[in-house]
């Protein structure tokens, strides 16, 4: 009996020694390496984490480092906190913000047609986009008489910063420079007038128009209703289109162009 009473105590003691030790430390991982830092974080501020080395935990040399060189931080209550390009991307810094935008080609109507288009917000940096074009829906249309409609579907890809600070966000979600391939299909008619004022001369054209399209833009959003995308595209297609998209028969070379407005929702 005495025996288990000094072996009970000995293991008492050993554990009140050891058990501070056994803790659970905060690990740090820092980009490009690979071997992670087992410290105690002692402070999270706007642009850096102060920590000391878990051997060192309690009266240890506080060291520094920026946020922008750390990955992750995997805490010892299991939580884990990301930072860098990852946290840029996180869906929680855009919460309560609209996903949705419908807008409308502002300078197109001049040209006898007009496009409505609409996005909607995959995941941050990344939605898609449809856009119709009404062939005759201008004000300028009397000469020409067009008709008809082109359907259009893209993949945006927002840009990512090109370095990365710790207060540095997207303003919004479906804000930014993009890159937005694009495919396009539709049917147009209009009158070919060959020489101005001359009837004899008029024709009625029509055509099945398609193509695919590479598309550079940029975005803004103000106060997360009133939106203003501004867009350039160039690629191939085939038959004749003069309406939301330009393609060039002779060398089938496909382009378009806008201004477009429009309000998040």
């Amino acid at each position: 009996m005495k025996f288990l009473i000094k072996i009970m105590l000995v293991s008492g003691v050993l554990f009140l020694f050891t058990a501070d030790s056994l803790m659970a430390q905060d690990v740090i991982y820092e980009k490009g390496k690979t071997e992670a830092v087992q410290a105690k974080v002692i402070e999270i501020g706007l642009a850096d984490i102060k920590y000391r080395i878990w051997e060192e935990r309690k009266d240890g040399v506080v060291y520094s480092i920026e946020k922008s060189n750390i990955d992750r931080i995997e805490f010892e209550n299991g939580r884990t906190e990301r930072y860098g390009e990852e946290m840029l991307e996180q869906s929680s810094n855009f919460t309560g913000q609209k996903k949705r935008v419908l807008k409308i080609s502002f300078l197109e109507p001049l040209t006898a047609s007009t496009t409505i288009a609409y996005e909607q917000s995959l995941r941050p940096g990344h939605s898609l986009e449809f856009r119709g074009t009404i062939v005759g829906a201008g004000i300028n249309n009397d000469f020409r008489n067009a008709g008809g409609f082109i359907g259009a579907a893209s993949y945006k890809f927002y840009r990512k910063p090109s370095f990365v600070t710790s207060d540095l966000k997207r303003r919004h979600l479906l804000q930014g420079g993009y890159f937005k391939p694009e495919v396009f299909f539709g049917y147009t008619s209009y009158d070919d007038v060959r020489f101005l004022f001359d009837p004899v001369n008029e024709t009625r054209e029509s055509s099945v128009a398609g193509g695919f399209l590479l598309n550079l833009g940029k975005q803004w959003v103000a106060g997360d209703v009133f939106v203003v995308d501004l867009h350039f595209g160039i690629g191939y297609g085939g038959g004749n289109s003069y309406f939301g998209y330009i393609i060039e028969e002779n060398t089938n070379i496909a382009a378009s162009f806008g201004l477009d407005i429009g309000f998040a929702f």
